[in-house]
């Protein structure tokens, strides 16, 4: 796991052996959700949650909007795209 951004009560990571649609894991003192990174044209979308409230993973999902292109390019760099 590479922590990519701490922000705002969270951490965000990126798995370099992950799967699938480029994701973050976002942590916090409650519990992990999994946020879709989207693209240019699609936003990001909570894959699931794990102990973490709805209300505060909107807040994180909006913390992966405003950093969208780090995270993308993180992901991208970890996974050779």
């Amino acid at each position: 796991m590479a922590t990519v951004l701490s922000v705002g009560g969270f951490t965000f990571a990126i798995y370099p052996n992950d799967h699938g649609l480029p994701h973050v894991h976002v942590y916090d003192a409650d519990g992990t959700a999994r946020i879709a990174l989207g693209d240019e044209t699609i936003r990001p979308e909570i894959i699931s949650l794990a102990g973490m409230n709805d209300v505060v993973a909107r807040r994180a999902r909006r913390f992966v909007e405003m950093h969208q292109q780090l995270l993308s390019r993180a992901w991208r760099r970890m996974h050779d795209v």
